[in-house]
């Protein structure tokens, strides 16, 4: 999707956008920190919206949570609000404005079909991982076949340790590693 399209699209949505998509994100952030420990860690969320992740993540020692949409962050900066760990950043996580290795944690939940160039995208976010970093990828089911998600990944120069797949969930889920 054209990026300031999409930008747009977020601007105009973040106000309803937990009415309309929180279960679901609720639901693949569940299965997520089911696999991932992130106590002590420092974690990237990349494209992070209204910050629903950031209500489920508790114990690390960082947690920079960005996103390009001004409303998003705001919302986000309210559902943050007093906790020390989190730091809200409105970047464009296609160039992320982050030193490389960084982070032990990334996060890219119901992001990669928004992307313009996914697999540039998802090796720029690896390189802000430490060695040994891990990451969570969500893709749609809808958008992306099982080649096309494998394919992104492998071309993104990360290996995948696991595939999370839940009839109830609308996106599968990978956990992978740099």
């Amino acid at each position: 999707m054209e990026k300031k399209k999409t930008l747009v699209k977020y601007e105009a949505t973040s106000r309803g956008y937990d009415e309309l998509y929180g279960e679901e994100q609720r639901k693949k952030y569940f299965k997520a920190l089911s696999k991932i420990n992130c106590k002590g860690m420092k974690i990237l969320d990349a494209g992070c919206g209204t910050g629903l992740l950031e209500e489920e993540i508790q114990g690390a020692c960082l947690l920079v949570a960005a996103d390009f949409s001004r409303n998003m962050i705001r919302k986000a900066l309210k559902r943050v609000k007093g906790r020390w760990e989190v730091e809200l950043l409105i970047a464009d996580i296609e160039n992320p404005p982050i030193k490389d290795e960084s982070f032990n944690i990334f996060f890219l939940i119901t992001v990669v079909q928004n992307l313009t160039n996914p697999i540039e995208a998802i090796k720029k976010i690896g390189m802000k991982m430490k060695k040994h970093g891990m990451g969570v990828i969500s893709f749609p089911k809808r958008i992306f076949s099982e080649e096309e998600m494998r394919m992104i990944i492998l071309k993104s120069g990360l290996k995948i340790h696991e595939r999370i797949e839940d009839k109830n969930v609308k996106d599968t889920i990978f956990i992978v590693s740099t």
